[in-house]
């Protein structure tokens, strides 16, 4: 349970320091504990079984463009970088630990 909960963390903290560097790449200006808890708002979305994740992506969109005051493309840049940007720093720090 120790390790499972500590990857959540982890990968909380990667994707909201991902998403920090995207909006500032798309010069937006968002605060980062607001990313991080929109982070944590769409992990635990995301933990529900089945639909998880369809709902995760629609609550990060939603609470991304609510907390930004964004438009649908610059919010969408902002998911797209955020993820494989994300993906690959995980992926990294996996291959590093194992």
């Amino acid at each position: 349970m120790g390790l499972e909960a500590l990857a959540f963390i982890v990968d909380g903290l990667v994707t909201a320091c991902c998403m920090y560097i995207a909006s500032r790449l798309s010069f937006l200006t968002i605060d980062f504990t607001s990313l991080l808890v929109v982070t944590l708002l769409v992990a635990l979305i995301s933990l529900i079984p089945t639909v998880g994740w369809v709902l995760g992506l629609i609550a990060w969109f939603y609470l991304l463009k609510t907390v930004a005051h964004a438009d649908f493309k610059d919010c969408l840049w902002i998911m797209v970088t955020t993820k494989l940007v994300s993906v690959g720093v995980l992926a990294l720090l996996t291959a590093r630990i194992l």
